[in-house]
């Protein structure tokens, strides 16, 4: 078996290893030759034009929005992408770091390649069908709101009741409040709060579920059905990550299509070699009906995890796709079915990663003498160094090697003189090893219940920006910083939002001086 490899340091790195399976390295990437390898269609492009100008239609839009709806129509136009299912209320705090690495991201293009034109595109995952993952966010990391209804099938689809009312946000302003309001599609509320939140930067959100851009996927779905190109293609790549050690996100299935109605959002598999049966419903299909069927009612189609990223690369001029690092992990794993398909595989970029802190918060970590990093430590390790700025452990190091080094003489004593009672000695060693080491950890214990309202104020602080076994930007959102609109926590965020640096980031929430 070959020793287990991590595909985060390693695609850090640019490993050796790794290079099979993308095309474009993340260090200094050079954007004029992804450019030129992009082929993009015109008749798709008109498509995709038409969808957004029709998306935006009835809204108001900043000038950077209305700019990159004209400019989606030019051919020296590309968009780089980011995706996320349908959450309440802005989603976990890297669904926004996503959003903002694609933003900065295409605006450090514009400057770098002032002749074409970069816009940052949100695509909505609107067709999942896992609504508890969805149906609740955390205003601290031990309180969670959940929104009671109960619902099947595509979250899209889903129509907000009532029970919505009492999980808004007191704290957001009142136009995102009216986002999510009772009648609204699941969908729908989703587009208008991240439309409030992200019109200032001329993102343009694209709710994948949608009739006309299927359409444009109808030969990528057609192969699928008829060739299982898929399976495959995706289990290849995997295995060859298998055997040099590195893990594997997806198993692609031998059909990586889903067929929607209004129960839902239903498994297609093979029956046999010219037919299919839809797993949930039982419903038979020879071929060339599951074709026809495709042919004429696209939007009834829906790909999984193995083809979603084809079906994006294939309706959108894209030069990256930022994601998190177990998304970057699982694109790996699909550079061959875009290889098949004849789809250019982009540039796949981690996005950032951070951790915000209020400025009590921050002042409290500080005085405790701590740096910001430690915060992501896990607890024994921080009190470990909190322990010694109150207690130089030094004079205990010393004893304790000296009581070993007597024992050590002693030893080398008997070995001599008595080779018989050396043995002895051994067992001495040990228990003297095991004793001082209780020794010690008891010394610790009442080194901490002597400073004890310092170790709790780090406990506390600890359990509140940072928990052991907890990842802020995974668990928190928008709605867990009330002293700031999610408008203002953005503009904060953004500055430190160089998409090419991928360190993690320290944050420090200030409010401007009066």
């Amino acid at each position: 078996m070959p020793s287990k490899r991590n595909i985060k340091e390693d695609y850090l790195r640019g490993e050796d290893s790794l290079h099979g399976f993308y095309n474009y390295s993340i260090n200094n990437p050079d954007f004029r030759k992804i450019m030129e390898q992009k082929k993009y269609p015109e008749s798709i492009r008109q498509v995709v034009s038409a969808y957004f100008r029709q998306q935006y239609a009835s809204l108001e839009l900043s000038e950077k929005t209305a700019l990159n709806l004209q400019l989606i129509e030019s051919p020296n136009t590309y968009t780089i992408t980011t995706g996320h299912q349908l959450c309440l209320f802005g989603g976990p705090l890297f669904t926004i770091y996503k959003i903002l690495s694609t933003v900065c991201l295409a605006e450090t293009l514009k400057e770098q390649y002032p002749e074409n034109h970069f816009i940052p595109v949100f695509w909505i995952h609107g067709e999942d069908h896992d609504f508890e993952e969805i149906n609740h966010y955390f205003i601290n990391f031990y309180q969670k709101k959940t929104y009671p209804s109960s619902f099947s099938g595509n979250t899209g689809k889903h129509l907000l009741t009532a029970d919505i009312l009492p999980l808004i946000p007191e704290s957001f302003p009142e136009d995102l409040q009216q986002a999510y309001r009772p009648g609204k599609r699941m969908d729908a509320a989703y587009f208008h709060f991240f439309h409030l939140l992200l019109d200032e930067y001329g993102v343009l959100i694209l709710n994948a579920d949608t009739p006309e851009l299927k359409k444009c996927f109808i030969p990528m779905m057609k192969k699928e059905l008829s060739e299982g190109l898929t399976f495959e293609a995706v289990t290849q790549t995997g295995n060859e990550m298998t055997e040099l050690g590195y893990p594997v996100q997806i198993s692609p299935r031998e059909i990586n299509l889903f067929l929607m109605n209004e129960a839902g959002r239903n498994r297609i598999e093979k029956a046999d070699k010219d037919s299919f049966v839809v797993r949930q419903t039982g419903s038979h299909f020879s071929l060339q009906e599951m074709l026809d069927l495709l042919e004429n009612n696209p939007e009834r189609f829906s790909p999984n995890v193995c083809l979603r990223p084809l079906y994006q690369e294939t309706i959108l001029p894209d030069l990256a796709y930022v994601g998190g690092w177990a998304e970057v992990s699982y694109w790996l794993q699909l550079k061959g079915i875009f290889e098949k398909m004849g789809i250019p595989f982009p540039l796949v970029l981690p996005r950032i990663s951070a951790t915000l802190w209020l400025a009590s918060d921050f002042e409290e970590w500080q005085k405790l003498g701590l740096l910001p990093e430690e915060i992501r430590k896990t607890g024994p390790a921080a009190e470990k160094k909190l322990l010694y700025s109150v207690w130089n452990p030094e004079e205990w190091t010393k004893r304790k090697a000296s009581v070993l080094k007597s024992i050590e003489d002693l030893q080398g004593f008997l070995t001599e003189e008595a080779p018989a009672l050396s043995r002895t000695t051994l067992g001495m060693q040990r228990k003297t090893e095991y004793y001082l080491h209780r020794a010690e950890q008891k010394l610790l214990k009442q080194k901490k219940m002597k400073y004890r309202e310092l170790f709790d104020a780090f406990r506390t602080l600890k359990a509140r920006v940072q928990p052991d076994g907890l990842i802020q930007e995974r668990v928190l959102g928008l709605a867990a910083f009330p002293d700031f609109s999610p408008q203002e926590l953005i503009h904060k965020i953004k500055p430190f939002c160089n998409p090419l640096d991928f360190s993690h980031r320290d944050i420090l929430l200030l409010r401007p001086n009066p």
